[in-house]
C-alpha cells in the first residue's frame, strides 16, 4: 500500500518548510550567538540544523507509511522498541533538538572515555 499523493505532498512540504527553518533559524532559536564567527561556521551550523530536521521528517515518513499500512489491515498493529525509538528521533528531530542530543551524547562517551582511561583533559 502506498501513502496518498496529498499526504505525501504535505509530509514532504512541512519537512523541506521545517528543516529549512531549523536550518536558518537555529542559531537565534537556541541563543547561540553567530557574531564574529567564520562563513564555514554558519554554513556549518546551516547544515547539522537542516540535516537534523529532515531526518526527524524521513523518520515521520517511515512511521506514517507503517501506520497507513498496518491500520489498512494489511498487518497485525505492534509497537515496540524500534517503533518508540523511531518516534524519539522523529521528535527531537522535528523540533530541532537532533544536533544538540548527538552532538551531547558524542560529548558524554568523549567524557566518559577520559574518565576510564584516567586521562587528564
Amino acid at each position: 500500500m502506498v501513502l496518498p499523493t496529498e499526504v505525501v505532498f504535505v509530509v514532504v512540504s512541512l519537512g523541506l518548510l521545517g528543516s529549512a527553518f531549523y536550518g536558518i533559524k537555529a542559531t537565534e532559536i537556541f541563543g547561540v550567538s553567530k557574531q564574529g564567527k567564520s562563513r564555514a561556521w554558519k554554513i556549518h551550523q546551516f547544515w547539522l540544523n537542516f540535516a537534523g530536521s529532515i531526518v526527524g521528517w524521513i523518520t515521520l515518513w517511515f512511521l506514517a507509511r507503517k501506520a497507513y499500512i498496518c491500520f489498512g489491515g494489511s498487518c497485525p498493529i505492534s509497537f515496540g522498541f524500534w517503533d518508540a525509538a523511531a518516534v524519539f528521533v522523529t521528535f527531537i528531530g522535528i523540533t530541532g533538538y537532533l544536533p544538540v542530543t548527538v552532538v551531547g551524547v558524542i560529548q558524554g562517551v568523549k567524557e566518559l572515555a577520559v574518565k576510564m582511561l584516567g586521562m587528564p583533559k
